[in-house]
């Protein structure tokens, strides 16, 4: 089994909380979402081999992100998401 970390920044570098990543497709795995944390950082674990697509949605979504996944291996992506400022 493998499994993926990774964090959210947004363009000034700065972690973004509460950002649903999910796994839009893939072998068949048991996380399907993750929610990031106050550092920006999410995870899924016990996934099978394979390739992922991931997909980030905050106040904007990102573009979906090919993830290999290698038995014992956990790649750790970053993804930027362009964020607005209420006024």
């Amino acid at each position: 089994m493998g499994s993926i970390t990774g964090i959210i920044r947004n363009t000034n570098h700065a972690p973004i909380e509460n950002v649903n990543v999910l796994i839009v497709s893939g072998p068949a795995h048991t996380d399907i979402a993750a929610i990031t944390g106050a550092d920006g950082r999410f995870s899924f674990n016990s996934l099978r081999p394979g390739n992922y697509l991931l997909k980030a949605y905050g106040q904007v979504e990102s573009d979906e992100i090919p993830v290999p996944v290698l038995a014992n291996k956990t790649p750790f992506v970053e993804i930027w998401l362009e964020t607005t400022i209420a006024k």
